[in-house]
């Protein structure tokens, strides 16, 4: 019998531009198509600047799953 893998992503949102209704089309449109959402990372901070703490969140949020893995 072969393993269920289910599918699965992240969504980093960024800018102040993204309301929450359009956030909630990606996660529905997201799960519709077989996918769960594993994290959702809100960056408020414009994308000019160096530091990034929501995209360095996922990055090792994503880091600790794969040593998970292995």
């Amino acid at each position: 019998m072969t393993p269920c893998i289910k599918k699965g992503g992240r969504i980093l949102c960024r800018g102040y531009t993204l309301e929450t209704a359009k956030l909630a089309v990606i996660e529905h449109d997201t799960k519709a198509a077989g996918y769960y959402i594993a994290g959702v990372y809100r960056e408020k901070a414009s994308g000019a600047r160096a530091e990034r703490p929501e995209l360095l969140r996922m990055i090792c949020d994503l880091q600790r799953e794969e040593s998970e893995r292995s």
